[in-house]
């Protein structure tokens, strides 16, 4: 088929092409011990601050968060992470390369997405995908096509023009451009704008499936707290261009109070009640009302992973059927809110 030109872009670095897309093809060694490494990131616009001395450190292989509010800093830390904005101060290393001083070599085997994601509007998805394919590695990534585009879940519309695409579908093609050169790291910022609720599920899938079955590393960025909590193995919250805090999910919602909130789904509340009302590991119980309506009970325990194995040890002992033991969805939504309004006084 014929091929187009691509479009003029204020940027081109041998295979990273459009301000939207990074994508090229070297390897990342298995044995780097950070995938990527920011040292001390300041970028300043006049007056205004927008990264503030930033470390950041990702180590290989996980579903990483880069989480904060609209404006806090984090499109513009990942221009900065790959090369296309340059630090007032502070390096970032990539597989242990500069991206400043050698940028082909940083940016080889990284996919990524920043802001919303541009296409030829005349051309299909398919074609599209054609266009950029050289940029990435020839023949082997045009050989990638059929199956990304499926995998994306746009099977039977990659021969739609893109100008007739959702928001939605343009972030799916999206990724299945980032994913053309094969990257061992895909930096993706606000990559759930405009899914649907099934959209972010399958989103999720394939997600939490390059990281776990094919040892990808993923750098995310997003406001939306529900989803990061369930996609990502660590996070990092920024505020006012400041990381305030950088740790795994897990400790996030333990490690900041003495206690944490479960929500308990079961066939009895009433007997549940009764049992753990006398556990010493449970605080206060309180009666509240599921997703679907049905009675639910929120149990103050001590953080940790212990109290929530003895509670349904004791239930199930106690004859409880035992649907759901979760943390409560709103325990990161405080913690987030506790950490960065402290981060602004």
């Amino acid at each position: 088929m014929g091929r187009a030109a691509a479009p003029a872009a204020p940027w081109v670095l041998r295979g990273v092409v459009d301000h939207a897309v990074v994508s090229a093809a070297a390897c990342v060694a298995s044995s780097c011990v950070q995938l990527i490494d920011a040292q001390g990131l300041t970028k300043r616009f006049g007056a205004r601050t927008a990264v503030d001395a930033v470390d950041l450190s990702v180590r290989p292989g996980v579903c990483f968060g880069f989480l904060g509010p609209n404006g806090a800093g984090k499109t513009t830390l990942i221009r900065l992470l790959l090369g296309l904005a340059r630090a007032d101060a502070g390096r970032v290393l990539i597989d242990g390369t500069d991206v400043a001083q050698d940028p082909p070599r940083a940016l080889a085997r990284v996919g990524a997405i920043v802001e919303e994601p541009r296409f030829h509007p005349h051309l299909t998805g398919v074609e599209n995908l054609w266009v950029h394919a050289p940029l990435v590695g020839g023949r082997e990534a045009e050989a990638r096509i059929p199956m990304l585009i499926e995998r994306v879940g746009l099977r039977g519309r990659g021969d739609e023009k893109v100008k007739g695409y959702s928001m939605g579908m343009r972030q799916r093609l999206g990724v299945a451009r980032a994913l053309l050169g094969d990257p061992q790291l895909l930096v993706l910022d606000e990559p759930t704008n405009g899914l649907d609720a099934e959209g972010m599920a399958e989103f999720r899938d394939l997600i939490r499936h390059m990281v776990e079955n094919e040892g990808r590393t993923v750098f995310l960025s997003s406001h939306l707290l529900d989803e990061m909590q369930k996609l990502c193995d660590e996070v990092a919250i920024v505020e006012q261009g400041r990381i305030v805090t950088q740790t795994s999910v897990r400790d996030l919602l333990d490690g900041g109070a003495a206690t944490r909130t479960l929500v308990l789904d079961c066939d009895d509340p009433v007997r549940a009640r009764e049992i753990l009302a006398t556990d010493p590991i449970v605080g206060e119980i309180r009666e509240t009302t599921g997703a679907d309506g049905q009675p639910v009970l929120a149990l103050t325990v001590a953080a940790g992973r212990e109290a929530a194995i003895a509670i349904t040890r004791a239930l199930v002992t106690g004859g409880v059927g035992v649907a759901e033991l979760r943390v409560d969805a709103q325990s990161l939504e405080r913690r987030y809110l506790d950490i960065t309004r402290g981060a602004a006084r």
